[in-house]
């Protein structure tokens, strides 16, 4: 049952919430949604119901948080703010490009090699006014299965936009915890945990059919992203040596750490069509075997897929990255300053997998041969800019 719109509270200022669907068609995220990239995105074009109090009202935003993005210490705010939230999301339906001329699938499973037998073409040097046969106007034969099409005329694929989806679900739970400003460190930490399940078709009988299947989207179960400035305590105006000589504090004092750091768990893997024999689960995954590979084969030529496309307990790599800044201001005269600054991304220099091959016969099949996409080793950028 799709949960409706509660009416706003009295004051406006309930910190924690839970969504109702949305009416507009876009999918509105919460501030740390979008800074801190703890959400999950829509795959397809999606129709939601909006908050009733819509996008202004600044007390109504223990539902929908628009805060400006975290950029060190210029988004700091003046107190923590901890926010809970439980978010139902529930689209009306989704928008699916639908081929009127594909072949009926059943028909290649019951009648098998029979359908690839050449027969005369009909269409063979048509020439009836206002009518185009296509490519098959030069063939003298064609298969079985070509005429098989309702318009085999026209070869290729005829795509219409059909909404027939029966509609996405989307659950979570979003954790934000702030730390503001205070001591010389600040800190934001947003935490997800979601549930997402799209409409797919599970193969092509089913596409044929238009019959859709609640599948997991594969996307990662847990998101924490973490971002921070430290202050270190040495220096001019601050903690420790806060008298030191203008040549040693150029030297160690005045120095900042801010960073990121961003953890994922692994999705689960999507298994194509093939044969299973068994339990693929295995207790010690890795980049060498994610699952037990001597359970699956090559589906036959003429069958029908029945395994599933996800198994609850098989999942990839995770991934794990922490990117930080050593930076410094220096100033030369009240108009002239200049900042040093020292970037690392991947830091800790982790190796994060990319998902397992997933083809069964191949050598690699069930292992990581490669990194995660847009991944690499550590880095480190210097840099200096001057300001006047």
């Amino acid at each position: 049952m799709e949960p409706s719109a509660a009416p706003r509270p009295a004051g406006h200022t309930s910190r924690i919430s839970t969504w109702s669907a949305f009416r507009k068609q876009q999918f509105v995220k919460s501030a740390h949604t979008r800074t801190l990239g703890v959400g999950g995105s829509r795959r397809r074009q999606s129709r939601y119901r909006a908050p009733r109090c819509g996008f202004a009202c600044a007390k109504c935003q223990g539902g929908l948080q628009l805060l400006p993005g975290f950029t060190g210490l210029a988004a700091l705010e003046k107190e923590a703010v901890n926010d809970v939230r439980a978010v139902p999301l529930r689209p009306l339906g989704s928008v699916v490009n639908y081929d009127i001329n594909q072949v009926d699938p059943r028909i290649a499973l019951q009648y098998r090699a029979a359908t690839n037998v050449q027969v005369a073409n009909p269409f063979y040097h048509l020439s009836i006014p206002n009518q185009s046969p296509g490519p098959l106007w030069n063939q003298a034969t064609v298969s079985v299965l070509t005429l098989a099409r309702p318009y085999p005329q026209y070869s290729g694929a005829l795509t219409v936009i059909d909404g027939i989806s029966g509609g996405d679900i989307y659950n979570s739970l979003q954790i934000k915890a702030t730390k503001s400003f205070s001591n010389g460190y600040t800190l934001l930490v947003g935490y997800n945990y979601h549930v997402q399940a799209n409409q797919q078709f599970y193969d092509n009988v089913d596409n044929y059919l238009k019959k859709f299947t609640s599948e997991d989207s594969a996307t990662p179960r847990h998101r924490l992203t973490a971002s921070g400035t430290w202050m270190l305590p040495v220096g001019k105006g601050r903690r420790y040596m806060s008298g030191a000589s203008r040549l040693l504090d150029a030297a160690i004092g005045g120095w900042n750490v801010p960073g990121t750091a961003t953890y994922h768990a692994g999705t689960l893997l999507n298994f194509p069509g093939m044969l299973v024999n068994g339990n693929p689960a295995i207790s010690n995954p890795g980049p060498n075997g994610w699952f037990n590979t001597s359970v699956f084969s090559i589906l036959p030529a003429y069958t029908r897929r029945s395994n599933p496309w996800y198994y609850s307990d098989i999942r990839g790599p995770k991934f794990f990255n922490i990117d930080g800044t050593l930076n410094k201001d220096f100033a030369v005269t009240e108009r002239i300053r200049f900042q040093l600054h020292m970037d690392a991304f991947n830091a800790l220099n982790n190796m994060n997998w990319n998902n397992p091959n997933m083809t069964v016969g191949s050598s690699q099949f069930g292992k990581s041969t490669d990194i995660y996409p847009q991944d690499f080793g550590r880095r480190l950028q210097l840099g200096l800019r001057v300001e006047f």
